[in-house]
């Protein structure tokens, strides 16, 4: 079957009938592993094309000489480069066994340990080169042995420089070259309106009624009051509160069977609390008496298969425009995405109770841990008249407190509006590592990565005020 002039969707199919045939029946792998599989397989569909290998080997590794197939490793082995090609020899001249490998990296950490273990592999020939395809924010700048014969590219050159290099298939390097982009990273790109749901009084007061069931359900079933779970391997955001020590606990989440309040054990829904938005007496008399004998039986919480509470809702479910907004809501507290901007949870014991008053996160810098502290929240009033979240850092010693809302604007997708939050939130440090970098002799540590990160949202940063 000609490849020429293929689409994205054989491509897609392609690459993914490849991943599953080197998957091992019964095992699990890890989401990163296999999408890195399912992106060196789809560019190992396109180099099929003489022309589209050229353009790759021409734009991306930099190379002017042929090549014989880009071929994919066929098993998810992090030793191993992810696409080998073997370069043919010069004219007139023997084989001296050159190759192109390359490395496709998907969130930036382990690249240059990846490269070091790579370099050898490369032979004795001096064409061989090691290619290294990562996010901008994320190439290591590699300067150790070996150097010379590194090529360090990037997703966004894919995306910006493939499509005009290889025209027929400008479709195919563009998703590719997205795809790597944003691999690792939590999708924020909605289909929401972000003005319409954060502005609405309606749906501020839909979101503070089903939070405060949750707090009083998480205070008379478990004794304590829900916080955001700090935990270092998070990927998305959890409030919750009880769920540790294999103890079912109780955690506020995406809707589902009617109410966002859900039985937890290990992160893992069992079972949904029948309690929605709660309107007049009898209906509080309702679920009060139903999390009275919920907790005159307290032996449920070690069960493993305790018996389900009543299906039958006691108030008001959630609407789809709820779950919508704590999607949203979600996505600019979410710890990964943070992370890549330099911030991490405050300790846990610090956190903020979350209450039907006020929903927050606090943060730190992972450069300065000890220094001020960062919140991004809503509410912080009695009744709610929207969910415009609110940036803050925490006054101190030296800087008072600084805080402002960042409305959403007209038109504005979610992942731009994510964006202008969190540059918001960065533009509150600019102070304070002004402040420390005076007193201090040396400059902020921390990663490399994580540097360029700050460097680049704060050329930025003022527009966001």
């Amino acid at each position: 079957m000609a490849r020429t002039y293929a689409t994205v969707g054989p491509m897609m199919s392609y690459a993914y009938d490849r991943v599953v045939d080197a998957r091992i029946p019964g095992t699990r792998t890890e989401r990163g592993p296999l999408f890195m599989a399912l992106l060196r397989h789809m560019v190992e569909f396109v180099a099929m094309s003489p022309t589209s290998r050229r353009a790759f080997l021409g734009s991306i590794a930099r190379t002017g000489e042929a090549s014989g197939s880009i071929l994919a490793e066929p098993d998810l082995d992090p030793s191993a480069p992810d696409l080998v090609a073997r370069l043919l020899p010069p004219r007139e001249g023997a084989d001296d066994g050159a190759i192109i490998a390359v490395v496709l990296d998907g969130d930036g950490r382990g690249a240059a340990r990846r490269i070091e273990q790579l370099l050898p592999r490369l032979g004795d020939s001096p064409r061989s080169r090691l290619v290294l395809v990562s996010r901008s924010s994320d190439l290591p700048r590699y300067a150790g042995p070996g150097a010379e014969r590194v090529v360090e590219s990037s997703w966004e050159r894919i995306a910006r420089k493939l499509p005009k290099a290889d025209p027929d298939h400008a479709e195919l390097w563009r998703t590719i070259g997205e795809m790597g982009r944003t691999a690792g990273q939590p999708v924020v790109q909605l289909p929401l309106n972000p003005r319409k749901l954060l502005r609405s009084p309606e749906l501020a007061a839909e979101m503070q009624a089903h939070l405060e069931v949750f707090h009083h359900a998480c205070r008379v079933l478990l004794g304590v009051s829900p916080r955001f779970s700090t935990q270092a391997s998070l990927r998305e955001p959890r409030l919750q509160a009880g769920d540790s020590r294999g103890r079912i606990g109780l955690q506020f989440g995406e809707v589902e069977g009617g109410v966002p309040t859900h039985l937890v054990r290990a992160g893992s829904v069992i079972a949904p609390l029948p309690l929605g938005a709660l309107d007049g007496e009898d209906e509080r008399s309702a679920a009060e008496e139903l999390l009275a004998r919920m907790a005159r039986r307290p032996s449920w919480r070690t069960q493993t298969h305790p018996p389900a509470p009543d299906p039958e809702i006691i108030g008001r479910t959630a609407s789809a425009e709820l779950d919508g907004a704590r999607r949203l809501l979600w996505s600019l507290l979410n710890p990964a995405l943070l992370r890549e901007l330099g911030f991490e949870p405050a300790p846990a014991r610090s956190q903020p109770v979350v209450t039907g008053r006020s929903l927050a996160l606090r943060l730190v810098l992972i450069t300065d841990p000890d220094g001020p502290v960062y919140r991004i929240g809503v509410g912080g009033r009695n009744r709610w008249r929207s969910l415009t979240p609110r940036v803050t850092r925490e006054a101190t010693e030296d800087l008072p407190r600084e805080s402002y809302s960042i409305a959403p604007q007209k038109n504005q997708s979610t992942s731009e509006y994510v964006w202008e939050v969190h540059k918001a939130l960065f533009s509150l440090t600019i102070a304070a590592r002004g402040r420390r970098e005076r007193g201090a002799p040396a400059a902020l540590g921390g990663t490399p990565e994580i540097e360029r990160t700050l460097a680049t949202l704060a050329a930025g940063s003022a527009a966001a005020r």
